[in-house]
């Protein structure tokens, strides 16, 4: 397979938006605050100054496609914005949160709290693509058939009745919005420390999602798959489209001690697990929820301490009266850290020729095949490479997304600081010596999980080694 893309730099992108809220705190009680809110936003999807924008106007079903650009109508789409994209202009965004302090005479505090989210940022992406599509832009992505051989001399070749756009999106693309909510407990333990429970969520709707559309029938030889494309006319181009969901649940306890006495600092545990849908390419266009997983920053554990150090010696500390002591023991203080975290999970796949499933077109990459054994144990220290092989040839593997767990990831950090005055003056000078990963502990960031590799089940990144720095 080839893929071409080289166009003028020249292009003038514009777009604005608008937004405006109202928000207001009701004191209901000495123990109940209410706070309610509402939030509108306009997001205008990108134009080009000169019209430079090209779009895949698709039948429905994926049986026929033709080129439309900027101020004409699509032949299956109708009449369309010089965006090519419709706006959207209901994103109403409605906030809501409480305190609630049950004893007057405790400390403990109950706070919640529910919002929606929306952004325009996809909407740059969209355009940055369609900029880039004939006939304003050179494209082209072509599998080799019977009929067409690639080889090293004519690798990009196509016929001239052929739509070579790669790119196409959704004219009634919608942006997508996350809904957040929390509910937390906060307790003073003791004078200096107190502890905080909270459970946080979060549910994405639709989410963008690409797709590849342009496929041969399950099962199709390589060397046929290209004559027998849905659309026969057009080369693999890529659709993005919209309507995945993602979730995310966190509970969380943190314990933090206040500054006293130059020592303060705070403990967090975070028990998470994020799911998703359809994230960056899907496998199964017609069944997206064969894509549900986890999500590639799903992190089930995290533990995270960090402190804070104040020399205890000055004048209104030890050794108030010393001498030379006092002068090199006063004014330092210390900063440092670890954090213990679940590694994010990765995805087993085919490479190379094995990842030509014969041009029923994966996004994203193709997956393996589960052979039905535990994905960990196994004599490899990373995953159990028995658990996936190759799918029958030109056939999706069923392997799921984001199965095998990533290694766990230990990170530290320290620092010492001191000002240094000098008489009377104004004048001070800095020292402050850092170190990340002080320990010098090198873990495995990341292994191979591409099925048919060089690097199959071997670690291919690891984590920096110990920096220190002095200024």
């Amino acid at each position: 397979s080839s893929t071409l893309r080289y166009t003028s730099a020249n292009t003038y992108l514009r777009s604005w938006s608008t937004n405006a809220f109202v928000q207001d705190d009701f004191r209901m009680s000495r123990k109940l605050t209410l706070n309610f809110g509402l939030r509108y936003e306009y997001f205008a999807p990108y134009t080009e100054l000169n019209g430079h924008l090209a779009n895949l106007d698709l039948k429905p079903g994926f049986t026929a496609a033709s080129v439309v650009v900027s101020g004409q109508s699509g032949a299956y789409s109708g009449d369309l914005p010089s965006s090519l994209v419709r706006s959207q202009k209901r994103d109403f965004s409605p906030r809501f949160g409480f305190a609630y302090r049950p004893f007057q005479k405790d400390s403990t505090m109950i706070r919640g709290g529910y919002s929606i989210f929306y952004s325009g940022s996809p909407y740059a992406q969209i355009a940055s693509q369609l900029s880039a599509q004939p006939p304003f832009a050179t494209t082209s992505s072509i599998s080799t058939s019977l009929a067409n051989r690639l080889t090293l001399q004519n690798g990009f070749s196509t016929t001239s009745s052929q739509l070579t756009n790669t790119y196409a999106v959704n004219p009634n693309q919608r942006i997508g919005y996350t809904q957040q909510w929390n509910f937390g407990l906060q307790h003073n333990v003791t004078r200096t420390m107190f502890a905080e429970v909270d459970y946080t969520g979060s549910k994405g709707t639709n989410n963008p999602v690409t797709e590849a559309p342009n496929q041969a029938p399950a099962g199709s030889s390589p060397l046929t798959a290209q004559q027998l494309l849905q659309i026969g006319n057009a080369t693999g181009f890529t659709y993005l489209t919209y309507g995945s969901n993602s979730s995310y649940n966190a509970g969380q306890l943190r314990l933090t001690r206040r500054p006293v006495r130059g020592m303060g600092g705070n403990l967090q545990y975070t028990y998470a697990k994020a799911i998703d849908e359809a994230t960056g390419g899907v496998q199964f266009v017609n069944n997206w929820h064969l894509e549900r997983g986890l999500a590639s920053n799903d992190r089930r554990h995290a533990l995270q301490v960090n402190f804070q150090l104040s020399s205890p010696v000055g004048n209104n500390g030890m050794l108030k009266n010393s001498g030379w002591q006092k002068l090199l023991l006063q004014g330092w203080s210390s900063q440092g850290g670890l954090q213990l975290q679940s590694g994010q999970p990765f995805t087993a796949q085919l490479g190379g020729a094995l990842a030509n499933t014969g041009g029923i077109g994966v996004q994203g990459g193709s997956r393996a095949q589960a052979t039905g054994l535990p994905v960990t144990g196994g004599t490899n220290p990373y995953f159990n490479l028995a658990a996936f092989t190759t799918p029958i040839p030109g056939q999706y593997g069923n392997a799921g997304r984001n199965t095998i767990p990533g290694p766990m990831q230990f990170t530290t950090n320290l620092s010492l600081n001191r000002s240094f005055r000098f008489g009377d003056s104004r004048r001070t000078v800095q020292l402050q010596l850092r170190a990340q990963n002080p320990l010098n502990h090198v873990y495995i960031t990341r292994f191979g999980t591409t099925i048919g590799s060089s690097n199959y089940g071997l670690a291919t990144a690891g984590a920096a080694t110990r920096n220190v720095s002095l200024q």
